[in-house]
């Protein structure tokens, strides 16, 4: 399983599914590293809107609702494309939250800070406010960061990808639009 989050401000449009997330106007490519935009959402914190959110992968076929998820969790790549919409957003912050989120579902310490460095890391390295476009590959047992078009670093670990996509694809996700846009396109 293969997922990339990528966040964006502005970009194309695709067929069936919406490219723009409307809440934040953010719009998103319909491809990414050859993967299909399958779904749209926005991260809040409180009243804030912190980053909008596309995930791209494979098109599943479509899927009874109640198994659409682990559908979705059991593509062999997908990504997720992030776009920082909130200007007050750190690099350091983004791997606090991020790592706090796959902890929960994650068992490695170990690899969960071994993310948050490669995320702060790379931020660093590259200017981080409004509009910055953290992207995160994943596959079953790897995730790789982007961010800024910038190669920031990849972590391994059995799982770590589908632990990853599942802050956004479980019960507990945390983009609650992004679940209900994946509904909309792809459940039955």
């Amino acid at each position: 399983m293969l997922y990339v989050i990528i966040l964006l401000c502005a970009l194309t449009a695709i067929g069936a599914v919406s490219n723009v997330e409307k809440s934040t106007g953010v719009k998103f490519p319909d491809k990414i590293n050859g993967l299909d935009l399958l779904g749209v959402g926005v991260r809040k914190k409180g009243p804030l809107k912190v980053y909008a959110l596309g995930l791209y992968s494979t098109p599943p076929p479509p899927t009874p609702l109640k198994s659409l998820f682990k559908t979705l969790l059991s593509s062999p790549k997908s990504t997720l494309l992030l776009s920082l919409t909130f200007s007050s957003v750190t690099g350091p912050k983004m791997a606090s939250a991020l790592s706090s989120s796959l902890s929960t579902r994650y068992p490695s310490p170990s690899k969960v800070t071994e993310l948050s460095t490669v995320i702060t890391s790379g931020a660093s390295s590259s200017k981080i406010g409004k509009g910055t476009l953290f992207e995160f590959t994943c596959s079953p047992d790897s995730v790789s960061v982007v961010i800024n078009g910038e190669e920031a670093g990849e972590v391994e670990g059995k799982g770590i990808g589908k632990a990853f996509c599942e802050i956004y694809l479980d019960e507990k996700g945390v983009s609650k639009g992004l679940k209900e846009d994946l509904k909309e396109n792809w459940g039955e």
